[in-house]
């Protein structure tokens, strides 16, 4: 009989990129039975994991904390697997019950969340966040230490843990979802050079400054925004700036349409806003754009330089003027660009790529059984 394990998340989508299409997909592909407990999803059967979705009522973010997290542990203790895997840092309490009572327990950490909270504002004011960024440090680390493995997108998140079965899991791309065909869009669009960004739509991802930039370009340039709003107001906000009349809109997109779009456009961004989280991370759509054969511009931040210096275009995201002047320079000499993205992108994607990333999961499952 295969070795049963579950995935939980309160949180994320049941096709998110990093759980479903890497994590899951990937150990099933290994031979493990496969469980995704997701808050409000549809159950079904897919790419040999079964996805089983938990109903929650909630209104608002508190109620969804209070609520989602203790749904989804009902559900996963019902599974009865032998190891459960935790993508949120509200199951936390639930892992360690599901450890005490015999399971193995990994807890995933997507994001540095201390230095997260210090950026949401809905939290409270800043000397607030601080306080709770520290006590919730201090909680976290407590409770990760009782599981039996801590799993991380960064090796700085992984060492800040010192967890005794520790691991780096970088969120590097399925470099073969790319062999999709680019996929034709409205043939207005195909007059433009179109720009795209794909993820959430967030203030602190500066979605706002890319469609500020875009009062700097002429009006045979296209904004492409794939992905959910944070919210109703900020959405409303974006679309009365003066940029809006040349972006495009496309909604949620599924993982193989995204990909498809992706390689429809000429230029991708990524202008996260300077925030404690952002400089220390390592976003996944970059890769992406690089597996795409995009050129990209991208924050200033140092330890994207580190990654992406000899590929990418790199400006400060508080300055529009100054994101517009970037894209209208890849343009000017966009072949060379191209003879840049063909050199590099081959390097970055031999080098940063899922498929090895996978391999070490799969080893690191294997050793957390032994």
């Amino acid at each position: 009989m295969p070795i049963k394990i579950c995935h939980l998340t309160s949180v994320h989508q049941a096709d998110d990129t990093r759980i479903f299409h890497k994590m899951c997909s990937t150990l099933a592909k290994a031979g493990f039975e496969v469980v995704l407990v997701v808050a409000n999803a549809r159950t079904e059967i897919k790419n040999g994991v079964k996805i089983i979705g938990v109903p929650v009522d909630f209104s608002s973010r508190l109620s969804r904390i209070r609520k989602a997290p203790k749904a989804v542990y009902r559900e996963a203790v019902r599974v009865d697997a032998e190891i459960y895997h935790l993508h949120d840092p509200e199951l936390l309490p639930y892992g360690v019950k599901l450890q005490r009572a015999g399971k193995k327990v990994i807890f995933d950490s997507h994001e540095d969340v201390p230095a997260d909270i210090l950026d949401k504002d809905w939290i409270g004011p800043r000397f607030l966040r601080k306080i709770i960024s520290r006590l919730y440090g201090s909680y976290e680390k407590h409770q990760v230490r009782k599981l039996s493995g801590l799993i991380s997108v960064l090796e700085g998140i992984t060492q800040g843990f010192k967890h005794r079965n520790g691991i780096t899991i970088h969120n590097y791309p399925i470099v073969d979802s790319f062999s999709v065909e680019p996929k034709k869009l409205e043939p207005s669009l195909d007059e433009k050079f179109k720009l795209v960004y794909n993820g959430g739509l967030t203030k602190i991802r500066g979605i706002h400054n890319l469609i500020k930039s875009m009062e700097y370009l002429s009006d045979d340039y296209s904004l492409i925004l794939m992905g959910p709003w944070e919210s109703d107001r900020y959405h409303e906000e974006c679309k009365s700036l003066q940029g809006w009349e040349k972006v495009t809109y496309m909604g949620n997109v599924e993982m193989a349409d995204c990909f498809s779009i992706l390689k429809s456009c000429q230029l991708g961004l990524v202008m996260f806003l300077p925030l404690p989280n952002h400089i220390q991370s390592l976003p996944n759509k970059s890769f992406e754009y690089v597996a795409a054969g995009i050129p990209m511009v991208m924050s200033d931040f140092s330890m994207w330089r580190g990654f992406f210096e000899n590929y990418a275009h790199f400006a400060d995201p508080d300055q529009p003027k100054g994101i517009a002047a970037s894209i209208a320079q890849v343009r000017d000499d966009y072949s060379e660009e191209m003879r840049k993205v063909e050199i590099e992108g081959k390097r970055i994607l031999s080098t940063y790529t899922w498929a090895n990333e996978g391999m070490r999961l799969v080893n690191y499952y294997r050793k957390i059984l032994a």
